[in-house]
């Protein structure tokens, strides 16, 4: 036994000795006789880096803003902030959303407890069940765990018994929120569906998009509407709740790759001039995989935007 022991101990030490040496060679400068690509490899690699201890360095500051409490009572202080992200389809998740989901799900301190609500199966083409599926799969690949849990009867929330675990809640009532480009939702319907979840959640972050809905989605628009007019009209209920918009950017900020926006993004932190809340993509891969869920949805465009939106790489949100 003691020799199991010892050698398991040796192997231990040998492995952290050739760690710390892999280290090392990374660390340590290539000499002056080395090729020049060694010098390249090198610096490109303390850029990197420096880059993503600098974004590790935001979202950390971003999760530190958000547990400090709005205002809550002393006993929630030290407990996992309840998020709710409000979307409008399926998908809207996994093409808009991803960094700030990904930074909160796998926090290292597990200090934040993520919910979806989509106010729609995604039915316009016919594909409302298939959407809906697609919706727990993409979740749970980014680590929403649960059943779903599908809303019938919003209009009357007090009728539906909301289940004490469910973390993916989709409305399927095409009457009052329907999936069309052009048609305005009932914003009362909307107003009584949050604040039944509120009372029965009691959330403490939301998160959605603004006015604009990133892409003019006139369905988008409708659910920060919803999300506003209840947070504004339900001010005791919400008073300990924090309401965040995702920004709308610029079309040519927003499609010009993650590179140049980084770059900027970065000198607005050291100015002082960044947004409320920002939140980089840390796992890029977890992003795709996420939209790849979305089999029926994942056509030429879409491929396109995961790889130039802005939105694939970082989260800008300001207060609601």
């Amino acid at each position: 036994g003691k020799k199991k022991k010892m050698r398991k101990d040796s192997y231990e030490e040998l492995s952290k000795k050739q760690t710390q040496d892999e280290l090392h060679e990374k660390e340590t400068p290539p000499s002056k006789d080395q090729p020049l690509f060694l010098w390249i490899i090198w610096f490109v690699y303390k850029i990197q880096q420096l880059i993503v201890s600098r974004f590790k360095a935001v979202n950390e500051m971003t999760k530190k803003k958000l547990c400090t409490h709005k205002d809550g009572p002393k006993e929630k202080e030290h407990k996992r902030k309840k998020v709710l992200l409000v979307i409008a389809h399926p998908d809207d998740e996994a093409m808009f959303f991803t960094p700030a989901l990904e930074t909160l799900i796998w926090d290292t301190q597990n200090r934040f407890d993520v919910h979806v609500l989509c106010f729609t199966s995604g039915n316009y083409d016919g594909l409302g069940e298939t959407r809906t599926r697609e919706l727990h799969k993409s979740c749970k690949t980014l680590g929403i765990g649960g059943d779903i849990e599908v809303i019938r009867s919003p209009t009357h929330p007090n009728t539906y018994q909301y289940g004490d675990h469910a973390r993916i809640l989709l409305i399927d009532n095409e009457t009052e929120f329907a999936d069309h480009p052009t048609k305005k939702w009932s914003i009362e319907a909307g107003c009584k569906v949050m604040q039944t979840l509120q009372k029965k959640y009691d959330f403490d972050i939301l998160l959605t998009f603004d006015k604009d809905g990133v892409s003019s989605h006139t369905n988008h628009q409708s659910v920060h509407d919803i999300v506003k007019c209840a947070v504004d009209e339900n001010q005791a209920l919400f008073r300990h709740a924090s309401a965040y918009q995702l920004i709308t950017l610029p079309i040519f900020t927003k499609y010009n790759t993650m590179w140049w926006t980084y770059m900027i993004r970065m000198l607005y932190h050291v100015l002082g001039l960044s947004p409320g809340l920002t939140f980089y993509a840390q796992n890029y891969k977890q992003t795709v995989n996420a939209m790849l869920a979305h089999t029926s949805q994942f056509v030429w465009f879409r491929k396109l935007f995961i790889f130039f939106s802005q939105y694939s790489f970082v989260n800008y949100l300001r207060p609601l």
